[in-house]
């Protein structure tokens, strides 16, 4: 790397935005702490909720699997074309005729 060609770019902006935002997640997480020790029917509310939603993207997800196996099925059904009159051995590969990643840049 040529010494004359490269150049510090300050990252304190970035640095600092990544701090507040370690301390916001931190907030949040001690907030969300703190209500469900004092409430501990909010707790088992969310915890409801996640379960609930939870088992309805389950049972939309093996919906939506067991749909595309039904639909699979007149594929495999229709069974697999093959080429046989072709070779397909490493041997056979030809070069590129034209320019190579190894070409020099002009």
């Amino acid at each position: 790397m040529d010494p004359e060609k490269v150049r510090h770019i300050s990252t304190t902006k970035s640095t600092v935005y990544l701090i507040l935002a370690i301390v916001l997640v931190a907030a949040a997480i001690g907030g969300a702490a703190y209500v469900f020790i004092t409430n501990p029917s909010i707790a088992e509310n969310v915890l409801q909720a996640i379960a609930v939603i939870v088992v309805a993207v389950l049972i939309i997800g093996v919906a939506i699997w067991l749909f595309s196996m039904v639909l699979g099925i007149r594929y495999y059904a229709k069974g697999a074309t093959v080429q046989t009159d072709m070779s397909y051995d490493m041997d056979d590969v030809k070069p590129v005729e034209g320019k190579t990643l190894e070409d020099e840049k002009h």
